[in-house]
């Protein structure tokens, strides 16, 4: 049996400048979502946005100078607030953005804060973002963070997803060229476009998006939108999986069960399936027991291969639940159950296991009826905490 590399776990982040969604050039997708942390001054949180700062001591009638950007900020503030002058969101606006088309980050930031709010002018996330990004780019930091909570976040709007993503990408942000990528690859919103994909992911790889990273090895080892390149597969997992990734270190191990572009290794497949499995990763798991109950490259041994199934079985992989419920069937590695036996093939046959199916039916004609009621129970059990 062939080994299948995988995906990683995908997020999604932003964009903002229109484009011909017939050609699909100039559009982008969305992120996992997360609730956005209440302003509060920037002083007092390195993560979430702060009110608009409050407004200094100032005289209206000489505050805006016409090529003075910080007194139009600061006239601005006073409008905002009320400070001194009647408060008026819309004067606060219009002083905002002329210090804002100066380049005054500040000011820039608190035009993205109320676009992204809708305090003082009608919400608009595309604007929001603009002003965001043009503040980021200049080293604002709240606005860095803005902009990376929304690109993770995603479009509010479906139908605004590809400019959401693409003023991001554009702009550099990586989550976004991530995100934008994954359009293309999916067709998603887009014509589907492997090269325009690859090109996405390439730039959010080269600044160490992680998941970027992994479907970028991923395009190299299926042939899509690239040549088919194992090598280059391999070092796009590896930078990842160095740092832990425990995707990429499945997919190296594949690699190497494979001997795709590398040696065929069974003991370096081994290492990187542990790598992954001992963080949890289901299908490394699987694959270990797999690899001990079969003694490939490895001695055999039934309660390794079992100690590994278990692990996957566990959090819901049904082959591993099925395996389970063959080794307590003829006792491999563990004291011959059937009752045991059936609570496992009742699960993974819940799961749609065929073969699970089967067993079952085998053990239902030689089990007792307290033993078959037992082994209910326990799978009933087992199925709600898998499935709570």
């Amino acid at each position: 049996m062939r080994n299948q590399l995988i995906l990683a776990s995908i997020p999604f982040l932003i964009l903002a400048q229109s484009c011909n969604r017939e050609t699909g050039k100039g559009i982008p997708i969305k992120a996992p979502t997360s609730a956005e942390p209440e302003p509060s001054n920037a002083a007092d949180s390195e993560t979430a946005e702060p009110e608009p700062s409050k407004a200094p001591e100032l005289e209206p009638s000489k505050a805006a100078e016409p090529e003075d950007a910080d007194a139009q900020f600061k006239l601005g503030l006073m409008y905002a607030s009320g400070d001194g002058v009647p408060k008026d969101d819309v004067e606060a606006v219009k002083w905002y953005r002329k210090a804002a088309e100066q380049g005054y980050t500040k000011a820039q930031y608190e035009l993205g804060f109320i676009y992204s709010r809708g305090q003082g002018a009608p919400k608009n996330e595309l604007e929001a973002l603009k002003w965001y990004n043009l503040a980021a780019k200049q080293g604002h930091a709240m606005s860095s963070l803005s902009l990376e909570y929304r690109y993770r976040s995603g479009p509010e709007n479906d139908e605004d997803a590809f400019d959401f993503y693409y003023l991001g990408a554009e702009q550099g942000n990586a989550d976004a060229q991530f995100n934008l990528g994954l359009m293309y690859a999916n067709g998603d919103g887009v014509p589907k476009d492997n090269v325009e994909a690859v090109k996405w992911y390439r730039k959010a790889a080269e600044q160490w998006q992680t998941d970027a990273q992994i479907h970028l090895g991923l395009m190299y080892a299926d042939g899509r939108g690239v040549p088919k390149n194992h090598s280059e597969a391999l070092e796009w997992f590896r930078k990842p999986a160095l740092f832990g990734n425990a995707v990429a270190q499945y997919n190296i191990g594949v690699i190497y069960a494979n001997g795709d572009g590398v040696p065929k290794s069974d003991i370096e497949a081994l290492n990187w399936y542990r790598k992954a499995a001992d963080q949890g990763h289901i299908d490394a798991q699987f694959k270990l027991g797999f690899i001990y109950a079969n003694g490939d490259g490895v001695p055999k041994s039934d309660i390794e291969a079992l100690k590994w199934y278990r692990k996957a079985a566990d959090q819901g992989y049904s082959v591993a639940q099925f395996n389970m419920g063959v080794a307590y069937f003829n006792g491999d590695g563990v004291p011959k159950n059937d009752v045991e036996a059936y609570k496992w093939f009742l699960v993974s046959a819940a799961a749609g296991t065929e073969e699970a199916k089967d067993k079952s039916s085998v053990l239902e004609k030689r089990l007792a009826l307290e033993q078959k009621a037992e082994g209910q129970r326990m799978a009933a059990e087992l199925f709600k905490r898998l499935n709570p």
